[in-house]
């Protein structure tokens, strides 16, 4: 007799998916040599699709890649089908509201008995939050060299404890001494023992 139904994955196949899953917001199988794309439904959900919405084909995944990068992302692509090995590259897709996301690519190269590329396998995942943070802590290292370190008054950078953590030029100056020897001080032996709690409602307010 003949069974109709899909014979269950293998256990190695399930665990894979599922770590896949976990590190990665989609993944996808590009059929090098006929354009075709497998992807898996997450893909649909990462750009604010419906399911199935985009086509399964390479057109479409470059299609939704941010005009701006596409050039690049083509010919990252392309180069990797031609050398092999493994991919990865970073650019903006378009989601179906409008809006774009950054994501991170990565993918490696299969080829077939003559050396021919024939597949790349890989997954995608959105890093937009993480640049985002990544670009927020470049502003506040700005910010933090305009204000304390440039500044042109003596200052200082204290923990809630008393340590000092460090100290413009100025401060240094105005204190006759290294950062390093200053690291190793405490306000209230350099300022006496009412300094603590002025510190501690500094840090308060």
């Amino acid at each position: 007799s003949t069974l109709l139904e899909r014979p269950a994955p293998a256990l190695s196949d399930v665990r894979l998916r599922a770590f896949v899953d976990a590190v990665f917001d989609a993944y996808y199988d590009w059929h090098i040599q006929t354009g075709h794309m497998d992807m898996s439904d997450q893909m649909d959900a990462l750009l604010r699709l419906e399911p199935g919405a985009l086509p399964r084909a390479f057109d479409g995944w470059l299609g939704r890649v941010h005009p701006d990068d596409r050039e690049e992302a083509l010919l990252n692509n392309q180069r990797a089908a031609q050398r092999g090995g493994v991919y990865e590259g970073e650019y903006r897709m378009a989601r179906g509201d409008g809006s774009f996301i950054l994501v991170r690519d990565r993918g490696v190269i299969l080829r077939d008995e003559d050396g021919l590329s024939t597949h790349m396998i890989g997954a995608i995942r959105d890093i937009t939050r993480e640049h985002e943070a990544e670009r927020a802590q470049r502003e506040a290292a700005d910010l933090y060299r305009t204000l304390f370190a440039q500044a042109v008054n003596p200052a200082y950078h204290i923990a809630g404890d008393g340590r000092f953590l460090d100290a413009n030029d100025a401060g240094l100056a105005f204190l006759a001494t290294e950062r390093e020897q200053l690291r190793r001080q405490n306000v209230a032996a350099l300022w006496g023992e009412d300094s603590l709690p002025a510190v501690h409602a500094a840090l308060a307010s």
